[in-house]
């Protein structure tokens, strides 16, 4: 197998030697602030100065994560923190805002960047707009095929754009495409895209349709990546680096998978798959990156680990036994003292959840403790009781070859719940069976998994001390002076750069008086090179006399200093040299001064005012109005992709020919794949001929070299800073539509900041969209008959969703917070669209919005019908019309009347609340 990277995770500094000590080629990790996984330990910036220089000595590169989105009174901050890594020599930093992409492209041109997943960038068209605009890396979304992926490749190579492809190859996947998911903060005020995930997706669940309940469970869960059995796929499609996953997982984790990535990465033969079962997995599945259907990629079933199924209790045995530890009279024995601790470990049982995450010991058993009758009949103990419990042994016949060891954590599923204890015996064990002993409350069928190894965790401790690896070749010329005296030429090379220097030794060799030093003594010394980054691959030796002698602690001296003056040149060869840091620290310095200074006017005007609609209807009644632009969505019109492009011409042209006032803008599918967009483009030539004039939106840059015509900005480029306007004007994007997480600060801070020739939008209306996803909502636990509203059997029995009509949906109701239920969509492709619970609603705030220096509002009627969408905009229009604010309360009391959902203003007054 050639030569992939494996790109390791770290939360911290010693997670972080144990994934270099297990043989990661590199490893990205966090600093306290700016990264995704904001509750992950992460690192101080000397915390990441100490990694940098450990992984750089270990031949190790270190990344940076700064996927987050950066608003603008955070600029400042940010750039100042990069250039703290620019000055220590990070490896690149993975960015998500395009803002912070331009920042960092304009002030520190040196540093190498990658395109986090969240930055979606999917097809050949936004993958030849990252290469333009300075991306060295592509970081592809979960959900791209390996055969898309490939065919980038192709296209980015025919057209010389040199940048290297990562993928995802292990761990946890997002429910979400490209993680741009918004349930968690609009309804939790803690932003997924600022690390600040509540994971909703691994929540209990109702799915409901026309009020019959389908199914239940976890069922937004996904399983874990897993792609070790292909991994020459992933090379013969052309990617540079694999991703593990897994910033929050623990030290046991990330050894394993780093490990078993690495051996098989490197042809060596073992059983990895067994040693991926043992650590923290959801169970496994290839993933949308090798073609799984979406049913195989979900896990109803479950949201956490469970371990590897070993088989099912086939017979238990029950002794009753008397513990007399507590007996006054004897606790204070030797005997007893040895007896209680034999039985404590005998009968430790944990809390499952806790266990799984290997954090801490807070078993279940003690929950609420005080109160409880366990806490007063053990205080009886002590006062000089005798206890009594029933102890079981327990056989279980093994449905999968395993060998379990003492110390290994044996998971039991009884019912819906996970229970475990810490094996501590074991009777008998062969390939067909196991006999141990519990006081579990077991019953016969209980499902029995391994899910914690001993050994695994044993090996852990070998690789946690600090140590060096040797990596780097060198090779040696030694040259006797007349004085005695050795000058050796050292070189070596350090990523396709050769690097070579001279020393002249101190020591010196003399005329040996007894035994003389001979060419294998000077070799065996100085290939003692352990525990540095290098290894000597070639010693010549010229005119070396064979009557000369110098101790070995010479040798070794010298052999020291050489190493000493190589790791120098190692360690500067990635730190930014004074004079470059000097030159960029003025640059910021300068760009600072300025952006202090930036405030301009903002000037009040009337709001114009758009629309979102899905359906002809809609557009009709729409286009009585005075609107700017109809934003027309007709992805879910349609319950296949053929239906959709044998259709969707004839409807746009119905949809032209509706409106006279106001654009059109048709609104492109959802992470549009390269083929949509070539059919997309024969469509659009078609209606310029047949005198159509239409505009897109769309959340892909690179578009304008396909579409020769107004391209506008969709909500899911996450703009959150006047830097991404920049950008995203400098790519011809006609209008933007801001980010709806953000609050009126942010927005109006926008506009202060920047001065350009683009129209800014807010949505501020509608049950917007919290996820849209791949899942098809197939492969479902139970089968069900589906009925119609009449409750009529309409089909036979089935275990996937079928929704009648495009514009048909499903009800997700949270098991346990009965009042969180959101509507899904499925557009043509089957990707289902999550609408949120709460109805955003800003009509009484438009006195505020009118002084943010928008350009339009939009209104985001989807999902609803014709009389809905004709009093919102009627309402709307009011409400711009007189800004006094009893008029907008008054209206938007008849907003509340006519709405089926909770008025929320959402975050556009106090921001986040909860992300910090």
């Amino acid at each position: 197998m050639g030569k992939m990277e494996l790109l390791a995770p770290a939360g911290s500094f010693e997670i972080f030697k144990i994934a270099v000590n297990s043989g990661a080629d590199a490893v990205y990790i966090s600093g306290k602030n700016f990264g995704a996984r904001a509750f992950a330990e992460n690192f101080t910036t000397e915390e990441i100065k100490k990694s940098v220089e450990y992984g750089h000595l270990n031949n190790v590169k270190v990344f940076i994560t700064i996927n987050t989105l950066i608003n603008n009174f955070e600029i400042i901050d940010i750039l100042k923190y990069v250039f703290k890594l620019y000055k220590i020599g990070v490896d690149a930093i993975i960015v998500q805002d395009f803002g912070v992409l331009k920042l960092i492209q304009s002030l520190f041109p040196k540093i190498k960047i990658h395109s986090s997943t969240q930055m979606t960038i999917n097809n050949f068209y936004s993958s030849y707009w990252a290469v333009e605009n300075g991306i060295s890396r592509i970081i592809f979304p979960r959900e791209l095929s390996i055969d898309e992926i490939t065919d980038i490749n192709k296209k980015l190579k025919e057209k010389n754009l040199n940048v290297e492809l990562e993928v995802f190859s292990h761990g946890a996947l997002c429910y979400s495409i490209s993680g741009n998911c918004y349930i968690s903060s609009y309804n939790n005020g803690r932003s997924g895209n600022r690390g600040a995930c509540t994971q909703p997706c691994r929540r209990q669940y109702n799915l409901k349709y026309k009020g019959h309940k389908v199914d239940e469970g976890y069922l937004l869960s996904t399983y874990d990546l897993n792609t070790i059995n292909n991994l020459k796929l992933l090379e013969n499609a052309g990617i540079d680096s694999i991703k593990l996953e897994g910033r929050m997982k623990s030290s046991d984790y990330v050894s394993t998978v780093v490990n078993s990535y690495k051996n098989i990465l490197d042809g060596n033969e073992g059983d990895y798959i067994h040693d991926l079962n043992m650590v923290f997995n959801r169970k496994f599945t290839n993933g949308y990156l090798l073609n799984e259907k979406p049913g195989n990629v979900m896990g109803r079933e479950s949201s956490g680990h469970k371990g590897f199924y070993i088989g099912e209790v086939v017979e238990l045995k029950e002794n009753l036994i008397s513990d007399s530890r507590y007996d006054k009279k004897n606790k204070n024995s030797e005997s007893n003292k040895s007896n209680n601790n034999s039985n404590n470990r005998n009968n430790k049982n944990y809390n499952y959840k806790n266990f799984e995450n290997n954090k801490n010991k807070n078993y279940e058993d003690n929950k609420n403790y005080e109160n409880s009758k366990n806490y007063k009949k053990n205080k009886l103990e002590n006062e000089g009781y005798e206890k009594e419990f029933t102890e079981k042994t327990v056989k279980v016949l093994k449905k999968n070859k395993v060998d379990i060891n003492i110390g290994d954590g044996i998971a039991f599923e009884m019912g819906d719940k996970i229970k475990g204890i810490y094996l501590d015996n074991i009777i008998s064990q062969n390939d067909s069976q196991i006999t141990f002993k519990t006081t579990r409350n077991l019953r016969i069928g209980d499902k029995v998994y391994v899910s914690y190894s001993h050994l695994i965790h044993k090996e852990l401790k070998k690789i946690k001390k600090e140590y060096i690896q040797s990596k780097i070749a060198v090779s040696l010329k030694i040259k006797l002076n007349s004085d005695l005296t050795a000058t050796i030429d050292v070189k070596f090379n350090l990523n396709n750069k050769k690097y070579e220097f001279n020393y002249k030794s101190s020591e010196k060799f003399e005329k040996a008086i007894n035994r003389p030093t001979t060419l294998e003594d000077i070799e065996k010394q100085l290939f003692k090179t352990g525990n540095t980054p290098f290894y000597i691959d070639n010693i010549q030796l010229s005119d070396y006399l064979d009557d000369l002698y110098i101790p070995i602690s010479s040798l070794n001296k010298i052999r020291r200093e050489i190493i000493k003056e190589g790791e120098k040149i190692l360690l500067n060869h990635y730190k930014t040299d004074k004079k470059e840091s000097n030159k960029a620290k003025t640059k910021l310095n300068h760009f600072i001064k300025q952006y202090k200074s930036l405030d301009y006017t903002i000037e009040k005007k009337r709001l114009n005012v758009s629309v979102f609609v899905d359906n002809i209807k809609q557009l009709k009644v729409a286009s009585d109005y005075p609107l700017k632009k109809i934003y027309f969505d007709p992805s879910y019109l349609y319950t296949t992709q053929e239906s959709f492009f044998e259709n969707i011409e004839e409807t746009l042209v119905e949809a032209g020919k509706n409106i006279t006032t106001s654009e059109l803008v048709w609104v492109l599918p959802s992470f549009i794949s390269d083929s949509e967009i070539i059919k997309s483009k024969e469509i659009f030539n078609n209606l310029r001929e047949k005198g159509i004039p239409i505009s897109i939106i769309s959340e892909n840059p690179g578009l304008d070299k396909v579409f020769d015509t107004n391209i506008y900005g969709n909500h899911n480029l996450n703009v959150w800073n006047s830097f991404s306007c920049e950008i995203l004007n400098e790519s011809n994007f006609k209008s933007l539509i801001l980010s709806s997480e953000l609050s009126k600060d942010e927005i109006k801070e926008i506009s202060k900041k920047s001065n350009l020739d683009i129209e800014y939008e807010l949505l501020v209306h509608g049950n917007l969209e919290v996820i849209t996803s791949k899942d098809d909502f197939s492969n479902l636990k139970n089968e069900y008959t589906q009925k119609n509203e009449k409750g009529e059997t309409t089909e036979k029995k089935d275990n996937s969703l079928k929704m009648e009509n495009g514009l048909d949906y499903a009800i997700l109701e949270d098991k346990k917070r009965k009042k969180f239920k959101y509507k899904v969509f499925f557009d043509f492709n089957k990707k289902s669209h999550i609408i949120n619970k709460d109805c955003l609603c800003l009509i009484d705030e438009l006195g505020k919005i009118a002084n943010l220096g928008l350009d339009s509002i939009i209104l985001d009627c989807r999902y609803s019908n014709e009389n809905y969408t004709s009093n919102i905009i009627s309402l709307y229009l009011k409400g711009l019309d007189n800004l006094n604010k009893k008029n907008l309360i008054a209206l938007k009391n008849e907003i509340q009347n006519i709405s089926q959902s909770y008025l929320t203003k959402g975050n556009f007054l106090e921001g986040r609340l909860h992300e910090n």
